[in-house]
């Protein structure tokens, strides 16, 4: 019997639907778990056809393709002697499975279904949308197997459902994903069924904040039930709007005895531990209380296996003492450094575009979407300078040139980023325009300014006409709010024809992608133009409000040595009203009561109730812009946070919301009451 186990997980950066990818990526990390003496892989989850597939699960030829995918994997050299569980959709009686399958040496042991689905869809998850769970708990049923695995396993059926693996020396259960957040997580119970080791694949996004959230999962887990957990986590940008940390980690007895590398580059990922069994067992023996529950548990369904995860012959190398890691958890600022760097690395290089342009102007979220892209660029040539083969030849189709290497960051971010100032009249701001010019020289980017004085003097002659005759304040002031939306919106056209026809001469790399900026706060109260100069094909910032984007500004002149950004003169303003009403209003689910109550118990002792009211009349009853203005933005890297949330609420609301105010005004009334039969008791008692 083996005493000594090596066990892997990894970290994939998979790619929703490219199954040749995401196979060649399986394959690679079970390459890599072997050749670290792995008998033991956990794959993270829905690998074979990436997490992100959206309603192309409603597709069977999606189910059909990852059939074909698992076959190729299973007929791999490299797959042979080694335990692997991977992730894909399977229709088990018409009804659609989100799905880990084990195997091992050609032959499938167990397809578990996910159990408890996540469904947070401010979360960025809707897969009840897609899947079913799984509810029969310690049961499985016998699944017939497609022909195009049948013909290569020489197996008929295999068992699916709520069962667990039993090699000679060990017991393997399963969560997948949301099953370890959940209260009655399941491998509580197969942990008092004897499961010594907990495998869990997973696709959970980063958030924003939180970063350490997994970490603290696992240990939590073995904590209780002691045991070791394989935590495999999806890394990188997959098609979807949010971004996957790759923070896979080992667990065991409650302590992190291994873990990735997050916001990286690099694709395939693996890390293994020497975990001795026997010290699983002493620990979970002396949880007195643990032992009374485990010897009154009911069984769970065991498919046995001829094959030993451990070392039989474990005194060649000794028994390993594996001690906690220490962990650092990255802060807001190091978040909004890395995390947008990497997704917008993985789009870039995966849309098949050739670079990206940003209208760069002085503005906190201008400034730090430059940022945010040079910090990509030097984890671009960070990871060529270590050697990744795959990186280098991304970069070299990206730039079109096939003996590229990049020399430093800077030299690599004017192949990658065009940056554009475009100067609306003469009277610019000379500071502002020197600011720009300055942080483009520092990060290296392509830079070119432009004046549109000619062409807004032919366009707006009539406009600018009505703007010096009307009379009527209100009308001129809607006159200049128009005529500066104009100029706005034209600034992205021009920023649009030279991302198609390219920025510098000679230049024939054409289809930039556009990068808009704009913070949440604007997305949230809909203070951003529609189709203005904020606006693009993608924003970086889009999930982080001002003060966060402030603050990692002064982060980021330090740690990227951009003085430029020190030069700035942003100020950060206190939070307006609207602002606070559109935080309550996406972040705690509050309507116009709900609201109410919130800010009236924040602004009761310098405040009046009716004044607190208007300003939440004001927020709801201008509701309708605001998500007028939310469709169409540029797709955000988006890190559940402020927003804008991918959220199902109607597109058009009822501008009175009178069953709503209603209420609020007779709320309004009661405290006005009570407040005065206060006043009147205490000039009584006086």
């Amino acid at each position: 019997m083996g005493r000594v186990a090596v066990l892997a997980t990894c970290s994939l950066n998979q790619w929703a639907l490219d199954y040749q990818g995401n196979v060649e990526r399986i394959i690679e990390s079970i390459r890599k778990a072997k050749d670290a003496g792995a008998r033991y892989l956990c794959g993270t989850e829905l690998s074979i056809t990436g997490y992100g597939c959206g309603d192309h699960y409603h597709e069977r030829d999606t189910e059909m393709y990852a059939w074909e995918a698992l076959a190729t994997i299973m007929q791999d050299p490299v797959c042979s002697d080694i335990l692997v569980d991977v992730g894909l959709p399977v229709m088990h009686k018409n009804v659609l499975y989100n799905c880990k399958l084990v195997f091992l040496n050609r032959r499938v042991l167990l397809i578990r279904p996910k159990m408890m689905l996540a469904n947070d869809g401010f979360m960025g998850y809707r897969e009840t949308r897609w899947f079913t769970a799984w509810v029969k708990v310690r049961e499985v049923e016998e699944y017939p197997l497609p022909p195009v695995i049948s013909e290569i396993v020489g197996q008929e059926s295999v068992p699916f459902g709520d069962g667990i693996i039993a090699t000679k020396d060990s017991t393997i259960g399963y969560d997948i994903c949301e099953e370890l957040w959940n209260p009655e997580s399941c491998h509580l119970l197969q942990c008092l069924d004897g499961a010594e080791i907990i495998s869990n694949g997973l696709g959970s996004l980063e958030e924003y904040g939180r970063p350490g959230l997994g970490y603290e999962m696992v240990q939590m887990a073995t904590v209780k039930s002691g045991g070791c957990y394989l935590l495999a986590n999806q890394k990188g940008f997959d098609g979807n709007q949010g971004y996957y940390p790759g923070d896979s980690c080992i667990g065991l007895n409650g302590a992190i005895v291994a873990h990735t590398n997050i916001h990286t580059l690099e694709e395939v990922e693996v890390i293994t531990a020497a975990v001795d069994l026997e010290v699983i067992r002493r620990y979970k023996a002396g949880i007195r209380s643990r032992c009374i529950q485990a010897a009154k548990s009911k069984p769970f369904p065991r498919i046995k296996v001829e094959f030993s995860i451990g070392n039989e012959n474990w005194w060649t190398s000794g028994i390993p003492s594996l001690a906690s890691v220490n962990l650092t958890i990255p802060t807001k600022e190091e978040q909004i450094l890395k995390v947008p760097a990497c997704w917008v690395w993985d789009y870039l290089r995966r849309s098949g575009q050739k670079g990206l342009l940003l209208p760069l102007c002085k503005d906190e979220d201008s400034f730090a979407t430059a940022a945010i892209v040079y910090s990509m660029c030097l984890l671009v040539a960070e990871a060529v300078g270590k050697g990744d083969e795959k990186v280098l030849e991304d970069v070299r189709r990206i730039v079109g040139q096939n003996d590229y290497v990049p020399k430093d960051a800077r030299e690599l971010c004017g192949r990658l980023l065009h940056t554009l100032s475009i100067e609306i009249s003469s009277s610019e701001d000379s500071e502002g325009t020197k600011a720009i010019s300055e942080l483009a020289r520092q990060i290296g980017s392509v830079h070119l300014s432009v004046g549109l004085g000619n062409l807004l003097s032919d366009a707006t002659t009539s406009l600018a006409s009505s703007l010096r005759l009307s009379s009527d304040d209100q009308a001129k002031e809607g006159a200049r709010t128009a005529y500066e939306n104009f100029q706005s919106r034209l600034s992205l056209a021009v920023a649009y024809f030279f991302a198609e026809v390219g920025m510098s001469s000679g230049n024939q790399r054409k289809n930039l992608i556009v990068l808009g900026a704009s913070s949440a706060d604007k997305h949230l109260t809909g203070s951003n133009v529609k189709y203005g100069r904020t606006f693009g094909d993608l924003n970086l910032v889009g999930s982080f409000c001002k003060r966060d984007i402030l603050k990692f500004l002064q982060f980021a002149t330090e740690r990227l040595d951009l003085p430029a950004l020190r030069q700035t003169d942003f100020q950060e303003e206190e939070t307006s009203e609207q602002a606070t009403c559109a935080y309550l209003h996406a972040t705690e689910g509050c309507g116009p009561f709900s609201m109410f109550q919130r800010l009236w118990y924040l602004h009761k002792s310098k405040s009046d109730p009716t004044k607190v009211a208007g300003t939440i009349k004001e927020y709801f009853r201008g509701h309708n812009d605001v998500r007028r203005n939310m469709f169409g933005l540029p797709v955000v890297c988006y890190m559940p946070s402020l927003g804008p949330p991918d959220d199902v609420k109607p597109s058009v609301y009822p501008r009175t919301w009178f069953w709503q105010l209603r209420a609020l005004d007779k709320t309004v009334d009661d405290i006005q009451e009570m407040q005065s039969q206060e006043a009147a008791a205490h000039c009584h008692t006086k």
